[in-house]
């Protein structure tokens, strides 16, 4: 297992994160259970209690075991531990020998939390609020080819962050991950193109539908 701490700083909060990774041997959903679990008790030993949560991000190296880890994250974080939350196929990203990793970011602060699932609910919640800041999970499409896609995403982010009761122009952050059979460059062009700050880019290889060719989380002050 592999295990890293990060800390940023965002609109005068500060952001604390912890990626781990694991093979999956063996009982892969138990196993899975365990990595989150893990990275919980890690982010709790930085101190900040799971109820700090904002974001969770899953990697897995193949379709069938992003969709055991995403089970096993529904099945772990739930309740104050529920946060916006995407999830990946990307292969390249995990060294031999891990099968899937999870990021969790967790804000410090005492701040309520206010989580607001879509309608139906589904695994993603719409988006979660701590203090001033909106957290929407990732935001995908599955009609049409890139271009299309991104048009129908930027509209969705909109939505929520309408739902959120907030803007565009307050979107402070915008992590987009693209198919790597798109063009990484004029993948960023047209994404940034569209958003009133810095865009980041992650190239990978799936998502939970193979029709998909973005998802794009973004945080935004609320």
């Amino acid at each position: 297992m592999t295990i890293a701490t990060h800390v940023r700083e965002l609109a005068g909060h500060r952001l604390v994160g912890v990626s781990l990774g694991a093979g999956l041997e063996g009982d892969a959903s138990a196993k899975a259970r365990d990595l989150i679990e893990r990275a919980v008790v890690a982010l709790a030993e930085a101190g900040l209690g799971e109820d700090r949560l904002v974001r969770s991000r899953i990697w897995a190296r193949d379709a069938s075991l992003r969709r055991i880890v995403s089970d096993a994250r529904i099945a772990v974080l739930k309740g104050d531990r529920r946060a916006a939350s995407s999830s990946f196929i990307a292969p390249a990203r995990l060294a031999p020998g891990i099968d899937a990793a999870i990021d969790l970011v967790a804000m410090e602060g005492s701040g309520a939390r206010q989580l607001q699932e879509y309608a139906p609910a589904i695994a993603p919640p719409r988006f979660l609020r701590r203090e001033d800041l909106v957290f929407l999970s990732g935001i995908t499409d599955t009609q049409g080819a890139f271009e299309a896609q991104l048009e129908t995403v930027v509209g969705l982010i909109g939505q929520s962050l309408t739902a959120a009761c907030t803007a565009w122009g307050s979107i402070l952050q915008a992590s987009a991950f693209v198919h790597d059979s798109v063009p990484w460059r004029q993948a960023h062009e047209a994404i940034r193109a569209r958003f009133p700050c810095p865009v980041e880019l992650t190239l990978v290889e799936g998502y939970s539908a193979p029709e998909k060719r973005l998802e794009i989380e973004v945080t935004a002050r609320g």
